[in-house]
């Protein structure tokens, strides 16, 4: 970054300060320079009264629905403590969901929560328009609650239109890689993924220190998040009976769950398209039947006479061999 660069940044924070007006964040995602200038403040982190004049004016607009949605379950954001955290990270998560704590957010995380939700927009765009994923990004509706067990919640930040596939995003400043960034959000990812019944992710950061994005689809691990429900009861188990986890806290780490990609093709660009359509045309017009013959086997097994060795009828013929199993198969009426 240039001395003039850091020059027109200064000035931004000046006036920003001046005006101490509550930071719109959404009219900010389309001003690059707010953008830049709250990037700036990230990697100006000893200049703390540049810092605290942003701070007021996009705390107010944070985190308050926020901290209050986090009481009524696990979200996303807990994950990585219910997975692999300490007696003391269990005990603090528990003094929250039980409402005898808030979290406690310390300026600098709080900087960078509030840049994440403003430029949440900037990069769900970035996506749409250079890779052509079609993001919806209403938090109206990507509000999910697990199936079976309603304390597993998550708010996605966006979602594929065409797949239903949920999207988690990032902005980093720091200097941790893709890679390592996909690592310490794996459990945050595998639980949105489970809220939202999704077989897969896409994780997308952009990276303000050099303006460079990235993302990847990323693929459910089942049998982490089988081993992350089981905790994940323990935990809400304590906190519903107000029972804290400190006593006999036995908890194991479950490690991280596996961070490959989803791998896929569209079968419409390969050598096999036309065959591929032809089966696929087939298979949409008579899965319907499938499940009606399944159906129809099972109802014809079980009018089978517990008696009778052989059963004919209406061109349908069930035998039972020796070990009581039932075949059907075409055959003449008798």
């Amino acid at each position: 970054m240039s001395d003039h660069d850091i020059a027109d940044i200064h000035d931004e924070l000046k006036k920003l300060k001046r005006d101490r007006k509550p930071l719109d964040l959404d009219a900010a995602v389309k001003n690059n320079k707010i953008i830049k200038t709250l990037t700036a403040v990230c990697l100006m982190m000893d200049d703390k009264e540049h810092q605290k004049g942003i701070l007021k004016m996009i705390k107010q607009n944070l985190t308050e629905e926020q901290i209050q949605r986090r009481k009524l379950g696990i979200g996303g954001s807990d994950a990585r403590i219910i997975a692999n955290g300490t007696q003391e990270d269990w005990h603090n998560l528990w003094l929250q969901k039980t409402g005898q704590e808030e979290p406690v957010f310390n300026e600098n995380s709080m900087f960078l929560m509030a840049l994440g939700n403003a430029t949440e927009h900037v990069t769900l765009d970035r996506l749409s328009k250079d890779f052509h994923i079609h993001a919806l990004t209403s938090k109206l509706d990507l509000e999910y609650v697990h199936d079976e067990y309603k304390f597993l919640r998550c708010n996605l930040d966006g979602m594929v239109l065409t797949t239903d596939q949920p999207i988690e995003v990032k902005f980093h400043t720091g200097n941790k890689s893709f890679k390592e960034l996909t690592e310490f959000y794996a459990p945050q990812l595998q639980h949105n993924m489970m809220c939202s019944n999704a077989v897969s992710i896409v994780f997308a950061v952009t990276f303000g220190h050099y303006g460079t994005f990235k993302w990847e689809l990323l693929k459910a691990d089942y049998d982490w998040q089988g081993h992350y429900i089981e905790k994940a009861i323990k935990f809400w188990d304590m906190v519903e009976k107000k029972v804290p986890p400190y006593k006999n806290f036995n908890e194991k780490n479950i490690g991280v769950p596996d961070q490959s990609t989803l791998i896929q093709v569209n079968m419409t660009n390969t050598k096999s398209a036309n065959a591929w359509a032809e089966h696929a045309y087939t298979w949409l017009v008579n899965r319907q039947y499938v499940k009606k013959f399944k159906d129809s086997e099972s109802e014809l097994k079980s009018l089978m006479p517990k008696e009778a060795n052989v059963a004919n009828g209406n061109g349908i013929q069930i035998k039972r061999s020796k070990n009581n199993r039932l075949t059907i198969t075409e055959s003449e009426d008798i």
